[in-house]
């Protein structure tokens, strides 16, 4: 068994986009403790599921490839299910547990379910890096919990950048067209009520975000050879106007 290849296959199908992904990139952007009770679920479907595919490989290698269009259908429409969820509640977090659903345990086993990508993966894994060389149920369920294990770290990578990419971005779209005098004026506020509100526990992503806008500035004053200015603008404290905990 080539177990580096095998591990290299499990890091790219878990690290690249996917409807698990997705929903972790939202719940984390969102906030709150939605997101636990989604990923324990979806990882709970995601186990199972693995582990079906080694020990019945045979049978779903010939009944998936079947059964693949109706599972995109469905899985395409759970996913426009959950996008209007997304879009109907924003980033605000009200009321923590009551909006669409979509961060339960069960709609994380269904979203397993539906997910195209992760049977295909399974069924890649079992009959590419596994079956050729064994059959042994112990080894087939190692698979599936590695498997399992590497999608949970990806997750948890895709929770923890959701606010931080939506406050880099709106910072990025906001000092668009201005002057660098203009730029300096931007605040971790202005961030904030552009994304018409984050949850309280990722105000800091904003901050960073208006934080890395003034580095920027320093550091093309200093590539210009202008010291004097560059060490100004680092010095400039910053406006964080929501005072909540955050590191530097």
């Amino acid at each position: 068994m080539n177990i580096p290849a095998f591990l290299v296959y499990c890091a790219i199908m878990a690290v690249t986009p996917g409807p698990n992904n997705l929903m972790s990139l939202y719940l984390g952007a969102s906030g709150g403790s939605r997101f636990w009770r989604f990923f324990a679920g979806s990882m709970a479907g995601l186990f199972v599921k693995c582990a079906l595919c080694g020990l019945l490989n045979v049978l779903l290698a010939e009944k998936i490839p079947a059964l693949v269009p109706y599972l995109k259908w469905l899985g395409a429409l759970y996913m426009l299910y959950l996008a209007f969820g997304m879009v109907r509640s924003g980033l605000k977090p009200a009321g923590d547990d009551q909006r669409s659903g979509e961060g339960s345990f069960q709609s994380g086993i269904l979203l397993q379910v539906l997910n195209v990508k992760s049977w295909v993966a399974a069924l890649s894994i079992f009959s590419v890096y596994i079956i050729p060389f064994t059959t042994a149920v112990g080894a087939m369920l190692l698979a599936a919990l590695a498997f399992t294990l590497f999608c949970a770290l990806a997750s948890l990578l895709w929770f923890g950048c959701g606010a931080a990419i939506a406050t880099s971005s709106m910072a990025t779209e906001l000092i668009k067209g201005k002057s660098i005098e203009e730029a300096l004026q931007l605040s971790n506020s202005a961030v904030v009520e552009a994304l018409e509100g984050l949850p309280p526990q990722k105000i800091h992503c904003s901050v960073l975000a208006e934080e890395a806008v003034r580095a920027a500035i320093a550091d093309y004053y200093r590539k210009k050879g202008m010291e004097d200015k560059a060490k100004e603008v680092e010095n400039t404290k910053c406006s964080c106007e929501h005072e909540e905990p955050h590191e530097h």
